[in-house]
């Protein structure tokens, strides 16, 4: 199904942080996964902040959403197939995050350009480009951590601080 208009953008963007959440929790609530329940459980509440930025841009801009119709972006190109995050091993679950985080990132860059190349709605644009952001910094914290390296980490913040301030 092609997403042609902002609300539909926005709208699989949040349900995409939503489906998300809810698999993040269930990893994090796996005994399987237990060494890795911490990443799941901050991954699964950043995703929710995530969800409550979607919901507040859809809130404040509904007057400024245009009509022109986006082209290039289908839900399909971005369909996982569907798991039990529950009884998934350690490997398997970390497996599953990975690729759930390139789905993701995929989105937001794909969004990100449709809405540049349209330049019509630069809060939309700001948002998308924002949680692209944040989604590369989670998987370099996710490096940090497993690693041990403080180069991964310090680009983890700096990353991070680029997704929660404005640089227009």
């Amino acid at each position: 199904m092609p997403l042609e208009t902002y609300g539909a953008v926005l709208g699989f963007a949040e349900t995409l942080e939503t489906e998300d959440q809810v698999f993040y929790a269930a990893l994090a609530a796996n005994p399987a996964c237990r060494d890795a329940a911490q990443d799941y459980r901050e991954r699964e509440r950043r995703n929710r902040k995530n969800v409550q930025q979607i919901q507040r841009v859809r809130r404040e801009n509904v007057t400024e959403m245009i009509l022109e119709r986006i082209t290039g972006l289908n839900r399909q190109d971005y369909a996982l197939p569907a798991g039990e995050p529950e009884s998934l091993a350690s490997e398997k679950a970390r497996q599953a995050a990975q690729a759930r985080e390139r789905r993701a990132s995929a989105f937001y860059r794909d969004a990100a350009a449709r809405l540049a190349a349209l330049n019509q709605s630069d809060r939309l644009a700001l948002v998308i480009r924002r949680l692209r952001i944040h989604r590369l910094a989670v998987n370099f914290y996710g490096e940090a951590k497993k690693r041990g390296d403080q180069e991964y980490f310090h680009l983890y913040v700096f990353l991070l601080d680029g997704a929660l301030c404005d640089r227009n």
